[in-house]
């Protein structure tokens, strides 16, 4: 029987990697289901989580674990699709095969969980397989806070202990997907050459000057609004207002692809802190 080959290697290294380490396609294939979600880190699972659990009072802290499990070539090389790692038929039938392995995980929990779940791969199939992610801005947008929203009601119902949601998470979600739907655009900007390849039209392509200063406007905007809503002390209301400030004057004057990416890393560290402000409402205020 042939061994499968490994990229890289040939001859007698080739054997003595294949006989002492038996796990090397295994690991191989860990690896590229991590290059699939590698940039969703810190714009989603980070940021989920530390919403999930700020805003419940019955937080499970051994359930974060299964939050996460249920959690392009141009813009994005690495991932195996465009490093070719994976063919687009074999990613087809993994994509559909993990959502069904998705839905069982999360009808384990309760239905509300799967109806979330449901929702996820509703909105991602609007986004994508119909294209709504190239007819407008606003439509993308939205569809990006729906998402965020239905992850966020997941990872909610899987870590409470009581798997349900009261009316201060109700209204933390609310405000969240409302932020992220306003604010997203922030990701487009370190995207635009490859978005701009497919004819996907974010608001940094359509309007590029008043994507940039409304950040400036935007994230201030919200770190007042959140400030009243959650009724933050002074020293919490600076953090986040500062930061707010700082991430918008980044992305108005800092405008190449390198500012751009940390800008956006910037922006990341703002909508986790912001995420866990209804824990500051109900532990600290």
């Amino acid at each position: 029987m042939q061994l499968p080959r490994i990229s890289g290697l040939s001859g007698a290294e080739y054997h003595t990697k294949v006989l002492y380490c038996p796990y090397e396609n295994l690991l191989r294939h860990i690896y590229t289901l991590f290059l699939f979600t590698r940039s969703d880190f810190k714009t989603l699972l980070i940021p989920v989580i530390c919403f999930a659990m700020a805003a419940l009072p019955d937080v499970q802290l051994y359930r974060v674990p299964q939050v996460v499990l249920w959690e392009d070539r141009v813009n994005k090389g690495y991932r195996p699709l465009p490093s070719r790692r994976l063919s687009l038929q074999n990613a087809i039938r993994l994509r559909w095969a993990l959502v069904l392995v998705c839905w069982l995980f999360s009808l384990h929990f309760n239905v509300g969980t799967l109806l979330a779940s449901i929702a996820v791969v509703a909105l991602t199939i609007t986004h994508n397989e119909l294209g709504f992610h190239g007819k407008s801005w606003i439509i993308r947008n939205l569809l990006n806070g729906l998402g965020l929203a239905s992850y966020e009601v997941g990872a909610l119902l899987v870590i409470s202990s009581k798997h349900a949601v009261d009316m201060v998470a109700f209204y933390a979600v609310l405000i969240s997907a409302g932020l992220f739907a306003t604010t997203i655009h922030a990701q487009d900007f370190q995207d635009i050459p490859g978005d701009r390849m497919i004819g996907r039209k974010t608001l940094p392509i359509v309007h590029p000057r008043l994507a940039r200063f409304s950040l400036m406007i935007l994230l201030p905007l919200w770190s007042i609004l959140l400030a009243y809503t959650w009724r933050l002390g002074i020293i919490a209301c600076y953090m986040t207002n500062v930061l707010s400030l700082y991430v918008g004057w980044r992305f108005l004057k800092l405008a190449d692809v390198d500012s751009d990416q940390q800008s956006y890393v910037w922006y990341n560290v703002w909508l986790s802190l912001t995420n866990m402000l209804p824990g500051y409402y109900r532990y600290i205020q």
